[in-house]
């Protein structure tokens, strides 16, 4: 679970973070890129322990996965430590009160849901709904640019260029990323849109290929 956020930059989404894992009686230092990191969230983590001469020892990480947090008391720490905008420890507590381990179950299927809460009205509810779902599709658009090998700060770069619209984007026009963000060529592209099955000979692909070659 994240625990304090050091650093952390939205151009390139290199973040230092200390995060609070199993079986360490400390927080530990973490190094890598990420996608708006947010005290409260679980995470996965995939990398090694290296040894900084200035900061000592820390957790080098090249990619990493989302972790909804299952129990009650996790889901309030989830909510209440600000990763949703306008859910704070108190809105937390109402809601995971009120519907327990269902909570983000509710919010993310049944969000009209959430004015059964006490304390909750129509005006709090409608927040809420569109705050989730905007925390929903930064996490999304994530968990799918890791599947399809795209990681660390590219990741970073085809959000910060294409907001919401990144998944389209890439499984229709993936050839423009060559065009459009900073570090990916045409080679890089072509794994890209091969993983969300661009055929070879697609001649989106080979309008690129002869531009790559041109220039």
């Amino acid at each position: 679970v994240i625990h304090t956020v050091n650093f952390h930059s939205p151009d390139t989404g290199w973040t230092v973070a200390r995060l609070v894992a199993d079986r360490q009686p400390e927080p530990v230092p973490i190094v890598g890129t990420m996608i708006s990191p947010e005290t409260g969230e679980s995470v996965r983590l995939f990398g090694s322990w290296q040894r900084h001469e200035r900061y000592g020892l820390q957790f080098r990480f090249e990619r990493y996965q989302l972790v909804r947090p299952a129990t009650a008391r996790a889901i309030e720490a989830y909510l209440g430590g600000g990763l949703v905008e306008g859910v704070g420890p108190k809105t937390a507590q109402k809601l995971v009160a009120h519907f327990g381990n269902d909570t983000l179950d509710i919010l993310e299927h049944s969000p009209d849901r959430v004015q059964e809460a006490p304390g909750i009205g129509a005006v709090r509810a409608r927040a809420l709904r569109e705050a989730w779902q905007r925390h929903e599709t930064v996490h999304r658009i994530m968990v799918f640019l890791h599947e399809h090998g795209i990681g660390g700060a590219l990741a970073g770069r085809i959000y910060a260029r294409y907001g919401d619209q990144a998944i389209e984007m890439i499984e229709r026009r993936p050839f423009l990323l060559a065009r459009d963000v900073r570090g990916i060529g045409f080679l890089t592209a072509d794994r890209i849109a091969r993983a969300v099955g661009i055929q070879p000979e697609d001649p989106a692909r080979i309008e690129a290929g002869i531009l790559h070659a041109l220039h």
